[in-house]
């Protein structure tokens, strides 16, 4: 006698099909293989030893497959054009309108901070592969306006750096606008991998945006060919190898090394601090 929990589902024997359970099979001494079979998909599989003249009852419990791993969902929060901060569970995503992706499934809580000083919660219920737009409005203007409390900052580098206050990230120059409390703020600007580092004083006003331009130091720089060339830097010509403590600023250049008979041989170079560099081209292996 076999039956199952839940019951009704399909029992192979040696891979055949016997029926659906409670069945009762009559089967040769010996050991088979049973394998129950749930609507669902749900199998399960058991080894039956069966000896002459016995009569056996077996009950199996058919376990659910495991659940497949939740995937992630996308926060979408817009005001409308009104500046605003976005947090989602108290941390910053930026300025809105902003967008939080890789967010668990589940209820998160969204604080919008409005450059007027007021500021707005809401909980938001987060689907695994799907995108939730929130539509934020301004509060009412009090019958006595408070001032602004909010500013924003803008930074321009020739390369990416990150924006610190102390030990907070305060966030990156790619983004056009980085909101800051009003008054005086000391900040780094920082791209390691260049190894540039700035540290300068930043006064916000209220709604405004303060455009912050990063002092980029240059670096001596060797540029030689074999036999010569003539040299041009980012479209500027700056004449015939050997060329020594050619100031170049940290970033990245796209040298180009020119000979008449030789022609064109092309670089990149990454310019670092810390120490000089040298870039040499052999423009007869070129040819």
């Amino acid at each position: 006698m076999l039956s199952s929990h839940p019951s009704g589902v399909q029992v192979k024997v040696d891979g055949r099909l016997h029926g659906l359970t409670p069945l009762v099979l009559p089967l040769d001494a010996g050991t088979h293989a049973l394998e129950l079979v749930g609507p669902d998909g749900t199998a399960t599989a058991v080894d039956v030893a069966v000896t002459a003249g016995q009569r056996l009852t077996r009950h199996v419990e058919l376990v659910a497959p495991p659940a497949t791993a939740a995937t992630v969902g996308t926060l979408k929060v817009d005001t409308a054009g009104v500046a605003a901060r976005v947090l989602v569970d108290g941390a910053l995503v930026g300025v809105a309108p902003a967008l939080r992706e890789q967010l668990a499934p589940g209820t998160h809580t969204v604080a919008v901070e409005f450059a007027n000083g007021g500021r707005l919660t809401r909980t938001v219920a987060v689907t695994a592969g799907e995108t939730v737009a929130l539509m934020v409005g301004a509060p009412a203007a009090s019958t006595t306006p408070a001032a602004p409390a909010m500013g924003a900052l803008h930074v321009e580098a020739p390369f990416d750096v990150q924006v610190f206050e102390g030990d907070r990230l305060v966030g990156a120059s790619t983004s056009p606008r980085l909101a800051l409390a009003t008054g005086t703020h000391t900040l780094t600007l920082v791209n390691t991998a260049l190894g540039f580092s700035q540290t300068t004083r930043a006064t916000i006003a209220a709604g405004r945006i303060l455009a912050l331009s990063a002092d980029v130091p240059t670096v001596p720089v060797q540029l030689n060919a074999l036999p010569w060339a003539e040299v041009t830097v980012d479209g500027r010509a700056l004449g015939e190898t050997p060329l020594a403590n050619v100031p170049l600023a940290l970033g990245t250049h796209r040298v180009v090394f020119h000979h008449p008979d030789l022609g064109d041989h092309v670089e990149t170079l990454t310019v670092r601090a810390g120490a000089p560099v040298r870039l040499a081209a052999d423009l007869r292996r070129t040819r």
